[in-house]
């Protein structure tokens, strides 16, 4: 698993969120095999799948905001909060 390309680690990520390589392979339109072939890299997956992969994967990962963004919504919320008092 460590030498996996970018593509295998992220359909196996792909699968996880929808559930199984067949519930992944109805939400792109391919078949299981193409699954399983992308998997094992038997052939190439082609770079529009590869796009939809991970659109699926960033939709479905939250990421964490970083110290300063959470800071920055504090002021912003106590200026608001104290525009709402006068």
């Amino acid at each position: 698993m460590a030498g996996d390309s970018v593509y295998v680690r992220t359909l196996r990520k792909a699968i996880e969120i929808a559930g199984s390589s067949d519930a992944l392979a109805q939400m792109l339109g391919v078949t299981r095999s193409h699954i399983d072939a992308w998997l094992e890299a038997r052939i190439r997956m082609p770079t529009y799948y590869f796009l939809q992969l991970v659109d699926i994967v960033m939709n479905a990962v939250a990421l964490p905001a970083s110290p300063a963004s959470r800071a920055s919504r504090r002021s912003a919320s106590s200026l608001t909060d104290g525009a709402k008092d006068r």
